[in-house]
Order: structure tokens, then sequence, then C-alpha cells
């Protein structure tokens, strides 16, 4: 059995472990580094303490993901992680 790392992009389901150019994360691994090693977000909010100043979206937890040339900016709530 094994892991797929599938993402929600623009509307369509891509199976991201099955993809030759894919990078994800803070770290810019492939999906299965990037799960295995954790599965880090991105943050927008550096501040230790929480500021109505920074709380908007562009704060809210993310994951950078590039793919076929593109780069998303992909809330974690779509990304699904698959045993096969």
């Amino acid at each position: 059995m094994s892991k797929h790392i599938v993402a929600n992009l623009a509307g369509k389901w891509i199976d991201l472990t099955e993809a030759d150019d894919v990078v994800m994360g803070p770290r810019q691994s492939s999906p299965y580094i990037w799960w295995e090693e954790g599965a880090l977000l991105n943050s927008g909010n550096d501040k230790a303490n929480i500021d109505p100043i920074y709380d908007s979206l562009y704060n809210d937890p993310f994951i950078m993901i590039s793919y076929a040339g593109e780069d998303y900016r992909v809330n974690p709530a779509l990304i699904q992680v698959v045993t096969k």
C-alpha cells in the first residue's frame, strides 16, 4: 500500500504523487517527502502574537504547490491523502 497526495488545483483533483514536476510546501519537497516530513504548511504570518491587522486571507495557512509550470496557493482542506 502506498500513500498518494491528491490536491484540488483550480477545480480539478490531481494525484500529485504521480506527476513528474511537482514540489510543495515551504521546503519545496516532492509530495511524498512533504507528507513523510510532517506535511508542513506555508504561513504568511510570522508574528508570535496574533494581531487583528494580520487576520486576513493572506495569513491563513496554505501550501504552495508548483505543478505543470504553474504555482498554486492551496488551502490545506483541498489536500487528500489516499492509501492505495
